[in-house]
């Protein structure tokens, strides 16, 4: 690719003013060398012919082993020739060989500039080198050693979104970080004896298993760090991007691009990842409160109702108020109030950091009623206040009958001018 503006992602920018021809050669054996076409299908040439004006400024050529071939590639020289078929031209090419991570490489100009491109070059975006996870410290390594394949940063952003081109050209610091590759897995890569690495790990942890295949490349490394974000996300799900990168950056294993070098760097950025490290660096997050609930808000003394309750990332609860005792962070609890009035239960719940929330629940509880006095068979019982109520009606038909001599209430009743007298009977 070359520098002048892309037309995807800004389709005013005008493209390529320059007709480059990319062509290889020298392949033997059963290695094929194709070019791509406009249509984006394979061709047949060892060229790619000169691009049209307004696209994107980019020549791609392929170089393969065809799955149905007799036998493996042997190591061989190509020959990378780049032209200028027709137009201006222009002031930066730059040519990238990507390979399976074998090591292919440009011998002859090792100019030391930078390979990354493309999605890892955003501002948003985090680009994560590649360390074999043998040559490590945590595997017995004194310090990282990045892959010779993993990305060099260090290519100059030169237009803006609408492919204008920059004043001053703008440098990101990429990579940000590098993780383990290698690693095993079950189905995809090469074992280490096929590609002729060596696992010199004396940490039993980290010792190969010689019959599965391993995974190599920044493909492999990117997930690796996208794992402890994960697990930073769930110590605090509140933490952005922004946050996660920076806790990673903080707490990486500074690798020197030279011995001379410091971090951050275009080869290693700040260092190689410590999951561990990083995780305490963040904060603890404080737990959701616990849900409690009552079977039923209210119930007479001497009733029972279920309390239940539960709670997310905890390790376990505490119940204070009109309980009491240590809790598993979910369950369900029969209560028996032992008082009129108000019950409240509280429950306070931890997560592993020690971090708590609590929350609370009100019980009412009502007195009993008083149990019915006197009467018997199908005519019901007469309460205390009937009764009362009937002997005031009684004495006030003593009054009203006081002048009829025969009237036998309990008392023995004599007339007089001045009132009526009662004597016992």
């Amino acid at each position: 690719q070359w520098d002048q503006p892309y037309v995807t992602g800004a389709p005013g920018s005008g493209g390529a003013t320059s007709q480059i021809d990319l062509c290889i050669a020298g392949a033997v054996g059963n290695d094929v060398i194709n070019n791509l076409t406009s249509s984006g299908a394979l061709g047949s040439g060892t060229c790619t012919g000169a691009n049209a004006l307004g696209v994107d400024p980019v020549q791609v050529m392929f170089v393969y082993n065809r799955a149905d071939a007799a036998g493996n590639s042997q190591a061989e020289t190509l020959n990378i020739v780049v032209g200028l078929a027709n137009g201006a031209t222009p002031g930066r090419i730059k040519v990238v060989v990507e390979d399976d991570g074998r090591g292919s490489k440009i011998n002859q100009f090792a100019t030391m500039s930078g390979t990354l491109q493309g999605h890892p070059t955003a501002a948003g975006a985090a680009a994560v080198g590649a360390a074999f996870f043998a040559n490590t410290p945590r595997c017995g390594m004194p310090a990282p050693l990045v892959e010779s394949f993993s990305s060099a940063g260090g290519d100059p952003l030169l237009f803006d979104v609408n492919g204008t081109r920059l004043a001053i050209p703008v440098l990101r610091q990429k990579p940000d970080f590098v993780a383990p590759d290698g690693g095993n897995d079950t189905f995809l890569g090469f074992t280490l004896a096929d590609g002729g690495i060596t696992d010199g790990s004396t940490v039993p942890g980290c010792q190969n298993t010689p019959s599965y295949p391993n995974f190599f490349g920044t493909s492999a490394a990117a997930p690796h760090v996208a794992g402890i974000a994960v697990l930073l996300l769930q110590a605090d799900p509140s933490l952005t991007p922004t946050q996660i990168y920076s806790v990673l950056q903080q707490s990486a294993v500074p690798i020197g691009a030279t011995p001379t070098a410091a971090a951050p760097n275009y080869m290693a950025g700040f260092g190689f990842v410590q999951a561990d490290v990083a995780a305490g660096k963040i904060p603890p997050s404080i737990p959701a409160a616990p849900t409690l609930s009552l079977a039923s808000s209210s119930i007479a003394l001497g009733g029972s109702t279920t309390l239940t309750w539960s709670s997310a990332d905890t390790t376990g609860c505490t119940a204070s108020g009109n309980w009491s005792g240590a809790l598993a962070s979910t369950g369900t609890q029969t209560v028996t109030p032992s008082a009129v009035g108000t019950s409240t239960y509280t429950l306070l719940c931890a997560n592993a950091a020690g971090s708590s929330a609590a929350s609370s629940v009100a019980l009412n509880v009502t007195a009993v009623m008083s149990p019915a006095a006197g009467g018997s068979g199908g005519g019901g019982a007469t309460g205390v206040e009937t009764l009362l109520g009937l002997v005031g009606v009684l004495a006030a038909r003593r009054c009203l009958r006081s002048s009829a001599p025969g009237v036998r209430l309990g008392r023995r009743l004599h007339p007089s001018p001045e009132g009526i007298h009662q004597t016992e009977a």
